[in-house]
């Protein structure tokens, strides 16, 4: 247990905390690339309580000159609840452990201190998501599928809009996906202060809070992943797994330099246990912890039956996209452009690479470095 202060934050408290986030990552990026690039980045706010995510460029794709991001208060609410939620389900029980043998919340956090850490990481992956949108150009991509606005993106559909399907749905969830995997980085630069076993102590909370603003999107049914792509955005769990895997490999590269004791596949079950407890949090504010459909679910793992099939449809898309997402890019790591492995397309029958890995890396790299010149 730590002597950090804490308490339980009001609304009030949420937006000054969410300000002084917005804030520290404008400061960052426009140091990086906004100010050089004469572009203004805005980060605004919804005063309603509906659950809120836009992220807009203005006035038009051909004249940027504003990155404008807008959440809404319901947004830090719900965000702020869910890691109290995730906190409370967490604790650990008389003999150290939790339901199901799960890694319970690391005893160096207490409950309201834990909620705390978690809003900030929530709030700026949400921001950094949206910053993913932005910056490979995703609302011009799904504009040529039919969608209302290619200087857009809305993270919630609205209420009576038809439920997205085929292409239209396939090339939403493939750039959700990507949008998931370019904030990935930036919220783990967050963590740079800590080394080893408090590095991985905060770790496990950004991903349980990630996991639980995924969860947001469950569309009634958490554990669900359906054969073809439906709606805006992909299936929880599977954004879940991939989240943890992501940040898994991350975390390999830099183990020295982390001062990290435990191996690869340790880490992994470690952090696939904030997942796990996410969603079984969720399924129990929900009430259908014995539900048979949830009796025996994974966590998008690739054993689930429909996974070939949906990922097929999700990764011949994002092929015919990937190589536009990855020059309109200003700003961010080379690591950071979604890409699937030969072997991943190859075991869910989708067309192979255009570019090995290594290439990959070195095009992103070059249009990176263009676009400083540029500036």
């Amino acid at each position: 247990m730590n002597d950090h202060t804490t308490k339980l934050y009001e609304i009030s408290d949420l937006i000054e905390l969410a300000l002084t986030i917005a804030d520290e990552v404008k400061d960052r990026l426009c140091r990086q690339w906004y100010t050089a690039a004469e572009v203004e980045l805005s980060i605004s706010w919804i005063a309603t309580n509906d659950i809120r995510a836009v992220a807009t460029v203005e006035p038009s794709l051909e004249n940027v000159q504003r990155h404008v991001i807008a959440l809404s208060y319901g947004m830090l609410t719900q965000i702020y609840s869910s890691a109290l939620e995730f906190a409370r389900f967490s604790q650990p029980g008389p003999d150290g452990g939790t339901i199901n043998g799960t890694q319970p919340l690391p005893r160096r956090f207490d409950m309201l201190h834990a909620a705390e850490l978690m809003f900030i990481s929530g709030v700026s992956f949400v921001i950094y998501h949206e910053l993913g949108h932005l910056n490979q150009n995703h609302g011009a991509t799904r504009a040529r599928y039919g969608a209302g606005s290619a200087a857009s993106i809305s993270e919630f559909q609205v209420a009576g809009a038809a439920t997205l399907l085929g292409d239209q749905a396939a090339i939403s969830h493939a750039t959700e996906l990507a949008a998931d995997f370019e904030a990935l980085d930036w919220l783990a630069m967050r963590l740079a202060p800590y080394k080893g076993e408090e590095f991985l102590d905060h770790a496990y909370l950004q991903c349980a809070i990630v996991s639980c603003v995924m969860l947001m999107f469950h569309g009634g049914r958490p554990a669900r992943m359906d054969m073809t792509p439906s709606g805006t955005h992909p299936p929880s769990i599977l954004r879940m797994d991939f989240w943890v895997r992501a940040y898994v490999e991350r975390i390999a590269l830099f183990s020295p330099q982390l001062g990290l004791t435990k191996g690869r596949q340790e880490i992994l079950n470690f952090l696939d246990d904030t997942s796990f407890l996410a969603l079984l949090s969720c399924l129990n504010r929900l009430g259908c912890m014995d539900d048979p459909e949830y009796q025996d679910f994974c966590i998008g793992s690739t054993t689930h039956p429909n996974y070939k099939s949906y990922m097929k449809s999700v990764i011949n898309i994002w092929s015919q996209h990937d190589d536009e997402s990855r020059s309109s890019r200003r700003f961010g790591g080379v690591g950071s452009v979604l890409y699937f492995s030969d072997e991943h397309r190859v075991m869910v029958g989708a067309v192979p690479n255009r570019d090995s890995w290594s290439e990959h890396l070195k095009l992103t790299k070059s249009f990176l470095q263009a676009s400083l010149a540029s500036t």
